[in-house]
């Protein structure tokens, strides 16, 4: 057996220096196993290094001569074995040491999970300081300040200063086109009840995609409203078409009636006289209800009209387009005051809205019991007015009010 003195000098030194490096390994283990746990926690891994240092020492102590002084009875190959030994622990000690601090809550670890949030949070205490700040808040108030705020209230001037886009859902846009969701609240635990809390939450590109979903929804309404539109247009070109091809029936009546009177007016005979007639009135009778208006094309002659008829026609306002389509429907409250209201004074109050022009026309007859059935006049008067892209109300409660609503410059409602 030989005996650790025995060996070659070369080979002494180098198990020392194995020995030594495996001491240094204990050395970190301990250092960090202190960090973590505290030094009466770690005191078997301090043994343990204490006991490789002191054994490097006895094999580094040499004479003047350079002489070995203690000449330790042990065989050699003890050192490196025990050399490994300690290197294994170490470093087993230490990857258990790293795995159970992944595992382990501590103030570090919830920094760092703050840290890595896709949201920005602060939390404050009872004097307002910042007690924790992730770097999504502190990007937050670089971008839109240019500081990082020490105190809550240093954080607040910074909010009031940005551009509020929706101040219910606390929705602000930074200089950089950023759009923020910010949000400040205290914390409910009893013992926290002081400190609050504040949440940034960048929401660009959902704000831009609502805004997008809301103009798209406004034309999709205002396309469902064009197509409404369109087919009442149609429903009425369509009636319009079944009135001409009547009037055209009814014309050729009229026709067939007066070419029959006047062969009896001239064979001097009575047979079916009667009944000639009352087709020829009944013809008559149809085109009159549905006469065309405008007969007076301006408020003055439409005046002069009523005079003639009675009545006292005064217009509040000035018209300013369709001129001829006011006076008709002038012509027409006249007539229809003469004829069912018994009144004596017709009232024309027109109103300039932004680009809409609302005429009222009333009168100073008998209030009606019962809804208007709009036929002849006025349903020619509607006609005229939905043409024109406008829109016709009639009310009889508690009066009767025509009102009348057009764009002064023709163009469609939207």
């Amino acid at each position: 057996m030989t005996w650790l003195w025995e060996v070659p000098l070369p080979l002494y030194h180098l198990l020392a220096g194995a020995l030594f490096s495996a001491g240094v390994m204990q050395l970190f283990l301990c250092i960090y196993q202190i960090t973590a746990k505290g030094i009466k926690r770690c005191l078997p891994d301090c043994g343990i290094f204490l006991l490789v240092f002191c054994a490097c020492v006895f094999l580094s102590a040499n004479d003047s001569l350079g002489h070995l002084i203690f000449h330790i009875p042990v065989p050699w190959l003890t050192v490196p074995l025990a050399a490994l030994a300690v290197a294994v622990y170490a470093c087993v000690r230490v990857l258990l040491e790293q795995r159970r601090r992944k595992n382990r809550i501590s103030p570090a670890s919830i920094k760092e999970a703050l840290d890595n949030l896709g949201s920005g949070i602060l939390f404050s205490n009872e004097s307002g300081r910042v007690m924790l700040m992730n770097y999504k808040m502190a990007h937050f108030c670089f971008s839109a300040a240019g500081i990082y705020p020490r105190t809550l209230q240093e954080l607040t001037p910074v909010i009031e200063t940005l551009e509020c886009v929706d101040s219910e859902r606390g929705l602000y846009r930074t200089r950089d086109g950023r759009v923020w969701h910010y949000q400040s609240t205290g914390l409910r635990e009893p013992s926290l009840r002081d400190y609050m809390q504040v949440t940034v939450q960048e929401v660009t590109v959902l704000y831009d995609a609502n805004a997008l979903l809301e103009r798209e929804n406004e034309q999709l309404r205002r396309t469902n409203e064009e197509i409404a539109a369109m087919l009442e247009r149609l429903a009425d070109r369509i009636r319009e078409q079944e009135i001409l091809a009547l009037k055209t029936q009814i014309h050729n009546d009229i026709g067939m009636s007066l070419i029959a009177l006047s062969k009896l007016a001239a064979s001097g005979e009575q047979r079916d006289v009667d009944t000639q007639i009352n087709v020829l009135e009944n013809a008559v009778g149809y085109f009159s209800n549905n006469r065309v208006l405008a007969a007076h094309e301006d408020m003055e002659s439409v005046r002069l009209y009523a005079r003639e008829l009675g009545v006292t026609l005064e217009v509040h306002g000035t018209v300013a387009v369709f001129e001829e389509l006011v006076a008709a429907a002038a012509e027409e409250c006249v007539t229809n005051c003469v004829n069912h209201a018994g009144g004596d004074a017709v009232f024309v109050d027109i109103e300039q809205a932004g680009k809409e022009q609302v005429v009222r026309i009333t009168n100073n007859g008998k209030i009606p019991d019962k809804p208007i059935r709009e036929s002849g006049g006025l349903s020619s008067l509607r006609r005229q007015v939905e043409g024109r892209s406008g829109k016709m109300e009639i009310t009889h409660m508690p009066r009767f009010v025509l009102t009348i609503r057009i764009y002064q410059t023709g163009e469609e409602y939207d």
